[in-house]
């Protein structure tokens, strides 16, 4: 098959949904197929990876003027909401059959839960959702990450494909029993909650390392290491593989962010056999109905136990690691979503 994936690179963002097309594009290659990576505000240098990466302006037209240039058997789409519904609407027209990917809790549902982000973008995401939501009308399949947003809208084809994540690990060392949390630093991340949690434990001989990019103006005072505990520490944006080396002597992964499709970095904790402590989004009840670790559901003094829990118990983690090790090795593997994945694409191009 000759196929078509819309997202921003990799190589340009290194965000969740970027991991993945990379690897749903190499594994495809690698099973005999043509791939072309439309690459949203991508630039023209040299991309190392075995796939036809296309650069392209963050414009409809020129999106839809690079599909046209590949004549593709199928298009997959994880680009969210942007340019959505023309470029559905165009592949329509085409006859080229078109999977939307969802990555995340707003490509299913109207509206953000962070009811401070809701009332800020009120306006621009009534407009978004509009023709986001005319859009489905125009594609051939749905897939999604997490159970939960199945049946959500009312798509006729819909797909559970599980994420994959980079498994290679760079070594990595501390000199202190550590936590970790990872994740782009913005606001539906709520970095600060994981900020204050470490200074809760600011005398208790434990560390808490943050890793990831600033993508808001407003958390430029974590960089500048303003009013930050003594005991966190800000190590900026690393590679999937230096994570995985991070979380393997961690004591445990620790996640604050408002519902996610999937995050990556959940599935790398738990295939390095580390437990997971979530203040609010446990995707799919799999964190508890598993045993790999707590969901506090949104109450602090919860969150706060439950992270001394398993700091003060090896036994616990132990358990809970060795829970979720087991439990990503047999959902989470790129071999898994893309055999899905390619069953899917193959019976739309059949049906074409």
């Amino acid at each position: 098959m000759k196929i078509v994936i819309v997202n921003k690179h990799r190589q340009d963002t290194l965000g969740g949904s970027e991991i993945q097309c990379d690897l749903i594009a190499s594994e495809l290659v690698g099973r005999g197929h043509e791939v072309s990576y439309i690459a949203i505000s991508g630039s023209e240098k040299n991309y190392d990876v075995p796939y036809q990466v296309i650069p392209c302006k963050m414009e409809a037209d020129d999106i839809q003027n690079k599909i046209d240039a590949t004549q593709p058997d199928v298009i997959y789409w994880r680009f969210n909401r942007f340019f959505f519904y023309s470029t559905a609407k165009y592949s329509y027209k085409k006859k080229i059959p078109f999977i939307f990917a969802a990555s995340s809790y707003g490509d299913v549902h109207p509206w953000d839960r962070n009811k401070k982000v809701r009332f800020l973008w009120a306006l621009k995401r009534a407009y978004q959702m509009i023709w986001h939501r005319l859009g489905f009308n125009y594609i051939d399949a749905l897939t999604v990450n997490n159970k939960e947003y199945l049946q959500v809208l009312s798509v006729r084809r819909q797909v559970f494909v599980p994420n994959g994540v980079i498994e290679k690990s760079v070594p990595f060392s501390w000199d202190k029993p550590f936590c970790l949390w990872v994740s782009n630093i913005k606001q539906i991340k709520r970095p600060e909650l994981y900020i204050e949690l470490a200074r809760e434990f600011e005398s208790e001989g434990v560390d808490f390392i943050m890793v990831g990019a600033i993508q808001e103006k407003a958390y430029d005072w974590i960089e500048r290491g303003e009013n930050l505990p003594q005991n966190l520490h800000y190590a900026g944006s690393k590679s999937p593989e230096e994570v995985n080396g991070m979380l393997e002597k961690s004591l445990l992964q620790i996640h604050t962010c408002f519902a996610e499709g999937f995050p990556n970095i959940f599935i790398q904790a738990w295939l390095q056999g580390i437990p997971s402590v979530t203040y609010g989004f446990d995707p799919s009840n799999y964190i508890t109905d598993n045993q790999m670790g707590y969901h506090s559901e949104e109450d602090w003094p919860t969150f706060v136990s439950h992270v001394k829990k398993l700091i003060n118990s090896k036994e616990k983690r132990d358990l809970y690691g060795r829970n979720a090790e087991k439990f990503a090795k047999k959902l989470f593997r790129i071999q898994t979503a893309v055999d899905k994945l390619e069953e899917l694409m193959e019976s739309l191009v059949d049906k074409k």
